[in-house]
This record gives structure tokens, sequence and C-alpha cells, in this order.
């Protein structure tokens, strides 16, 4: 019988040896091969989605006359594809994980837990993909993710005890919260590309869908609800600067800016951290983004 205490503390936070322990006691009893298989198709996964937004990113800018890829055998398509089923793989092995060992009677993983599971929100945005035109900043958050995960696999699983976990721990400490918060303003910046290829293909049902998943993903995001709260600063210093805003203008968007600022309920004073809202509510693969975020990060 698994201990409750045991259950509770890996909440939010599943790691690779997580991922063991939680598989042992339902998985491993019927298939002693699941733990090992799981663990390197995520890996590999997380490797694929890499690889792929870099192929992307080398076909449609044609470095081929650098002699780096040849188009002709690799189409950008292929890439771009090949990184998007990679995040799908991933998110898909996560959840897949969360909903075997979510037992009734210590974890229950109700619908309502889904809708606010980030990693549900990750997997919608990618399989949405699949069927919108391609670009690069649709698939950029997802090697982010990739990126600030292996580098973590590498620092704590393999390379523990050597000079280069070391260095790989400094460097994730520095960049992990730019990157992660660089992944959120990528997806403020998908709206108006969204918005232009639904209105180029006179098909709105992905920006309507998109936009659903995003407002559900900022009701359990913090690093969403710092990226949107940066936006909303920015653009009030301009209006409050600007001599080409008018009296009513402004009055509207001082209305505008109160009501978000209800909305948003961020703690950004330097004595608060950002912490996550309700410790249940989900976890983004191995990062949970709220305990990453540090206790100065304010868009000022």
């Amino acid at each position: 019988m698994v201990d409750k205490a045991d259950i509770r503390k890996f909440k939010n936070d599943l790691s690779f040896e997580k991922i063991d322990y939680l598989v042992k006691y339902n998985l491993l009893s019927i298939f002693p091969e699941v733990t090992l298989t799981l663990k390197y198709v995520w890996g590999i996964s997380h490797f694929i989605t890499i690889i792929g937004t870099i192929g992307y990113f080398l076909t449609i800018f044609n470095f081929s006359k650098l002699n780096l890829i040849e188009p002709i055998y690799f189409k950008p398509t292929i890439w771009y594809y090949s990184a998007d089923l990679g995040a799908i793989l991933t998110y898909s092995i996560v959840i897949f994980i969360s909903i075997n060992n979510s037992m009734p009677e210590l974890v229950p993983f109700t619908l309502s837990k889904f809708l606010k599971f980030e990693n549900s929100h990750l997997l919608s945005f990618a399989m949405l993909w699949l069927f919108t035109p391609i670009t690069i900043f649709k698939i950029l958050p997802f090697t982010l993710y990739s990126l600030l995960n292996l580098s973590n696999y590498l620092a704590v699983e393999v390379f523990p005890d050597s000079s280069l976990a070391e260095l790989m721990n400094s460097l994730i400490e520095i960049l992990e919260t730019p990157l992660l918060l660089m992944a959120a303003h990528l997806d403020l910046i998908l709206f108006p590309i969204i918005l232009m290829q639904s209105i180029n293909q006179q098909n709105f049902y992905p920006y309507v869908i998109y936009s659903i998943i995003w407002c559900l993903r900022i009701e359990s995001s913090e690093v969403s609800k710092t990226s949107l709260y940066c936006l909303i600063h920015t653009i009030d210093n301009w209006v409050q600067s600007s001599s080409y805003v008018d009296k009513y203008s402004y009055e509207k968007w001082t209305v505008f800016r109160t009501f978000m600022d209800r909305q948003l309920p961020l703690r950004l004073s330097k004595t608060e951290s950002i912490d996550t809202p309700d410790a249940d509510e989900g976890l983004v693969d191995l990062w949970n983004i709220a305990d990453h975020l540090s206790e100065t990060d304010t868009c000022s």
C-alpha cells in the first residue's frame, strides 16, 4: 500500500527518480519493463523536440549553403512536426503517469484537476499545432522546456558529482527564470500570429481554442500571469508618459488596468515569493514554474 504522505511529496515535482517510484506501485508488477521504457521515451521525446526545432530553424533560414543541412532531403515541415510530436509524447507520458497514480482514495484526478493541469494545457497546444499553419514561435516554448528538463536530468541524474554538474546547476539557476518567462511571452506573441493565420484561412476555431486553453493556463500558471502583468505594465508606462493619449482614453485604460490588477492575484513585492496557488493543481513536466520565479521578479 502506498503511503499517502509519499504520494503528496511528489505532487508538482515529477522527476526521473519519481517516475520510477510512481510506476512501480501500479504498473511494474504487470509490466516490469515499463519503468525503464518510460525513462528513455521521456528523455528521447525531449531530445526529439530540441533536434526538431534546430533542424526546422536551419531549413527555414536556408543554412544548407553552409553544408549544415540539405533541404532536398529534409523539408522544414518534417523537422517542425518532429518537434511537435516530441512534445506531444513528452506530456502524454507525464499525464499518463499522473492519472495512473492518482488513486481515488489518495489523489483523485478529477476533470477539474485535469483542466488546471499545466501539462494538459501544453499537450493541448502541441496537438493544436498539428492542425494549424507552422511557425517557429509555436514550438519554441516546448524547446525551452526540453532544454531545462534535459539539463536538469544530466546535472542531477547522469553527472551528479562532477564539476560539469556544478556548472550546469549554476547555469540552470541563472537561466531558468528568464527562459520560463520567455516561453510565457511567446504564448502572448502567438495571439496576433494565430489571429492572422485564422483571418487568412477564414477559420477562427484555432484562435478560439487557443484562447480558451490560454485562459485555463493563466489560472494555474504564475509565470503566465507574470508575463501578462509585464505586458500590461509596459503599456501602462507608455500610456502615462505619452502625449498622444487623450484624457478619455487614459480614463478608460485606468479602469481596465484596475480591473486586471484585481484579476491577476500576483504577489510581486520583494518580500514575497511567488508560490503555486494550490499544490494540487498540477505541474509542467519536471518543472514547477512558480517555484522557479525569484522573489524580486517584477516588470519594472
